[in-house]
């Protein structure tokens, strides 16, 4: 039954010759550069990544207020004086 698979593997590693070959047999195919080779990955896939992507940015510009709290610097204070007379406690340092 392999014999009649026509859809290239997106496991193998392939020359860039080889998988030019085979993304002119498969045009929903793309090519994606990998060590020692290339790699075929289907369209389908590439651009749900795409949009997993876009999604975290838009989630991170969300968050960050277009970018206006990205540079906030918070200055925190240890006010313990005023916490100890507040509520009458005894803190030792």
């Amino acid at each position: 039954m392999g014999f009649f698979n026509k859809k290239p593997s997106e496991k193998k590693v392939y020359s860039l010759q080889e998988a030019m070959k085979k993304i002119s047999e498969n045009s929903d195919y793309s090519v994606v550069e990998t060590q020692g080779g290339f790699r075929l990955i289907h369209d389908s896939k590439i651009k749900s990544q795409i949009e997993s992507i876009k999604k975290e940015n838009e989630f991170r510009k969300r968050i960050s207020g277009d970018g206006k709290y990205q540079n906030l610097s918070i200055k925190t204070q240890n006010n313990f004086k005023d916490i100890n007379n507040t509520y009458n406690m005894n803190i030792e340092r």
